[in-house]
């Protein structure tokens, strides 16, 4: 398992019509622009499970962020592409990005109000599980 924010930001641009990496879909740090962007950022994980899977060294959960920001003002836009981000990886089992496989990628919970950042655009995070 390499970079899992990565990994999940390139699987999201293949599901999501419109969505183009380094334009508005990013994995690591959220740029300063452009407004409207989902920036997928590792967040550590959860604790490996040894014993299911030992011939590979048990099971991995990693745990990625994504979040969403929209144009000054547009809360309910924001909010309806956090939905969609949601909806689009919620579930997924068996995929491969960059050549790392993964059993499932689950949603942890809805998506949550960040606020406005100092240039008053709307934020929303969705935090996600994968399995490995």
């Amino acid at each position: 398992m390499k970079d899992p924010a990565y990994d999940l930001a390139t699987y999201y641009i293949t599901k999501a019509t419109g969505e183009v990496w380094g334009v508005n879909v990013f994995g690591g740090v959220q740029p300063t622009s452009p407004n409207a962007c989902v920036t997928f950022i590792n967040t550590g994980g959860y604790p490996r499970d040894e014993i299911l899977n030992p011939e590979v060294g048990g099971l991995r959960y990693p745990t990625v962020m994504a979040t969403i920001r929209g144009n000054q003002e547009d809360y309910k836009g924001v909010r309806e592409k956090a939905e969609q981000v949601h909806d689009k990886l919620h579930k997924i089992m068996n995929f491969t990005a960059n050549g790392n496989t993964y059993q499932v990628c689950m949603v942890e919970g809805e998506p949550n109000w960040l606020g406005f950042d100092e240039n008053n655009r709307p934020l929303w995070s969705i935090n996600f599980k994968l399995t490995v």
